[in-house]
């Protein structure tokens, strides 16, 4: 499989995808802070079909959401041979990280969020990214 690479115009796009309205609306302000676009949507649903399109730099996705789950998404986009190599970090008020990395995640980002989360959460997309163009 070849590595992935954002599109051009998505280099610092990231997709966040929580139920939780003033999430998104924090996490959009923090991420646009630090320099990255960000597409937020409580619609889960959505997310193949805009990541299949954007190609995002990552995507956040929360775990606990009704109907389509934190689960069900990533297990969707690690399925799609056009989605599977984006970087997907999970948010959680749960520990579920050994979880998370069984599914395909990059790690988890605990709620509540802050600054210094965000900037841990880009340190390890950046990483897997890093990682992702030497492969």
């Amino acid at each position: 499989m070849p590595s992935w690479r954002p599109s051009t115009s998505a280099a610092c796009t990231s997709r966040l995808v929580d139920d939780d309205h003033a999430f998104l609306e924090l996490a959009e302000r923090l991420l646009q802070k630090e320099g990255y676009s960000a597409i937020a949507t409580d619609a889960p649903e959505s997310v193949l079909q805009i990541a299949r399109t954007v190609r995002p730099a990552a995507i956040m996705i929360d775990i606990l959401m009704p109907g389509l789950n934190g689960w069900d998404v990533i297990n969707t986009l690690k399925s799609d041979p056009v989605t599977a190599r984006i970087p997907v970090l999970m948010i959680s008020v749960l520990e579920e990280r050994q979880k998370a990395m069984d599914h395909g995640a990059i790690g988890v980002v605990s709620k509540p969020f802050d600054g210094n989360k965000l900037k841990s959460a880009l340190a390890m997309i950046e990483a897997a990214q890093r990682q992702s163009a030497a492969a």
